[in-house]
């Protein structure tokens, strides 16, 4: 039994990052055994003053009194990103692009509170494999009153054109998918793929 631990990233439909911790137990073949997730969390924006200018970080002591070496913020995107792991350093600088964030405001819809209105907004997942789960959230709301949620999911892998994809999801594949990221979902691909043949070959016609 091995023990697998990483983090996940996702992106809710207002546009804000969140991270969870997921810890999988994989058997002595490799299998995912049982899988467990932290409660979601977001990296610490960093303090401002009054000004707008941005904050030192606290002085803090030890058990005896001494000073504690101040260790300055990684500011990304108004966060504190100094300790993270690079995937979610990645997802907070595409999602904090002000270009992101302008053509974020202009696609973001939100209710009028007159007459029957169906709104659509997205949520997302980085999984990974580097696949990025999108997940379309269709609203209808009656004067303002939400009458109906339904769900439509479907996935931006890497390399994949995206074309027809809301513009954190395009903002987030074009930071997070690199060119080894898919040269390694091809190869693991490639390798799914060759194992199922092999474990089918009874299924595979001659």
């Amino acid at each position: 039994m091995e023990k697998y631990q990483y983090f996940q990233n996702s992106v809710t439909e207002n546009g804000n990052i969140q991270v969870r911790m997921v810890t999988e137990y994989k058997n002595d073949e490799g299998n995912v055994s049982d899988i467990s997730m932290s409660d979601p969390f977001t990296p610490i924006r960093i303090p401002l003053d009054e000004k707008g200018h941005q904050k030192q970080p606290p002085q803090t002591f030890d058990s005896v009194g001494k000073p504690i070496p101040i260790i300055s913020y990684e500011n990304i995107g108004g966060f504190d990103l100094a300790g993270w792991d690079k995937k979610t350093k990645d997802v907070v600088d595409a999602i904090t692009d002000y270009k992101v964030l302008s053509d974020f405001g202009e696609e973001i819809q939100e209710p009028t509170c007159i007459g029957i209105e169906e709104i659509t907004r997205y949520d997302r997942i980085l999984e990974e494999d580097g696949s990025i789960s999108v997940r379309r959230k269709n609203y209808i709301f009656d004067e303002g009153i939400q009458i109906s949620l339904k769900y439509h999911r479907s996935s931006l892998i890497p390399g994949q054109d995206t074309d027809g994809f809301d513009v954190i999801s395009k903002a987030l594949a074009k930071k997070t998918h690199t060119h080894d990221v898919i040269k390694k979902y091809k190869v693991m691909k490639a390798e799914q793929n060759a194992k199922w043949e092999r474990d089918n070959q009874d299924l595979i016609p001659i």
